[in-house]
């Protein structure tokens, strides 16, 4: 249970300065992190991947994914060093992402070290619940005087770790239907050299699918080898020993008595199972990477992501196929280029209500 204490002790920190949680992933943006980045996510765009290709782009060289700081930020120099004693409550929750918000300013390239700026900002009890806490942390990514990118997260976290029970089974295909969801991945392209400009676009215009799936143990371990061991510092042998002092009720016994990290709900489909779940399930900026990849082929490499808003509703499980779709909701011509104003949704095999939504920008040329 979390106290009314604890909590007030909690909101008393908003607007202070946090230390970065844990080192970053990538310090240095290079080429092979970048194309490790992009190509763990699922694309291979050659703007992330292809430094011949990426020079011969409007951009004149290579540059990361909108997300890329998504595996880097060096904690500032002048950053606090000690936690907040009223932040230790939260160790070893389950943490679930509410909403997840970015703004993109310039692009990563080769050679940036990016330094990675957090503040504490809302935190709230959802819906009255004694066991969680929402907490909200905004984040700027900056080198130099450049500022990359700007995020801000809503976390819940949760004192107890079992799931709802699972609502409905893991899925199963034909042959036929793994054909046709592998021709509908065939079927998208991404726009390219081709400039999309403001005449190129209509209002209700729909766009995609972006089809991602089905979803497999290697496709969550490939995306975590491309964004890093993340805020909880969850890495192997020793280093793992020396996380669990700080974090121990971040870890629990295996079934060899050992202790392992409860983050291997994202590739443990036995462990996860036994928390509840359906089987393993992706990080919730999993999907927010690729409703960025549908926009970012959609616009094509003149266009420039402006800013994404993302909420989860359900858990992607091993198993799943997710078809991305976005639509046109306003086009806003500006003195140099336009906005273009999209939702975009997310739905698995089942159909029926989206398991991710949200929204997002993108500026594209006038002319």
């Amino acid at each position: 249970m979390i106290s009314d204490a604890e909590l007030d002790a909690l909101r008393a920190l908003v607007g202070i300065r946090l230390a970065v949680p844990a080192r970053p992933h990538v310090e240095y943006a290079t080429i092979d992190t970048i194309r490790n980045f992009a190509r763990s996510t699922g694309d291979d765009n050659p703007l992330y991947c292809d430094p011949e290709a990426a020079g011969r782009s409007v951009h004149g060289g290579l540059i990361a994914p909108p997300l890329f700081p998504l595996a880097t930020g060096t904690d500032a120099p002048d950053a606090p060093i000690a936690e907040p004693e009223a932040l230790h409550l939260l160790r070893g929750a389950h943490v679930e992402v509410l909403l997840d918000t970015w703004h993109f300013h310039a692009p990563v390239r080769p050679g940036a070290r990016l330094t990675r700026t957090d503040t504490l900002g809302e935190v709230t009890r959802p819906d009255g619940h004694a066991l969680s806490v929402a907490v909200t942390v905004a984040s700027r990514y900056t080198n130099g005087s450049t500022l990359h990118a700007t995020h801000e997260r809503q976390r819940r976290y949760h004192l107890d770790h079992r799931a709802t029970p699972a609502p409905r089974d893991k899925a199963h295909y034909t042959d036929a239907e793994i054909d046709a969801i592998e021709r509908d991945i065939a079927a998208w392209s991404r726009r390219g050299a081709t400039p999309r400009r403001y005449h190129d676009i209509a209002p209700l215009e729909r766009i995609g699918p972006l089809v991602k799936g089905p979803l497999t143990v290697t496709d969550l371990v490939a995306y975590r080898g491309g964004v890093g061991a993340g805020p909880f510092d969850v890495e192997p042998l020793e280093l793992a020993l020396r996380n669990r002092a700080k974090r121990p009720g971040f870890y629990d016994r295996t079934d060899t008595n050992a202790w392992d990290a409860r983050e291997r709900l994202h590739w443990d489909e036995a462990y996860a199972q036994q928390q509840g779940h359906i089987s393993a399930y992706d990080y919730s900026h999993t999907r927010l990477v690729w409703a960025a990849q549908l926009l970012t082929d959609w616009m094509g490499d003149a266009g420039h992501l402006e800013w994404i808003s993302f909420r989860q509703r359900e858990n992607n499980y091993v198993g799943d196929t997710h078809r991305v779709r976005a639509i046109v909701e306003r086009v806003v011509p500006r003195e140099h280029d336009c906005a273009v104003e999209i939702s975009f949704e997310m739905h698995n095999q089942l159909g029926g209500a989206p398991t991710a939504y949200g929204a997002a920008s993108v500026r594209v040329p006038m002319r």
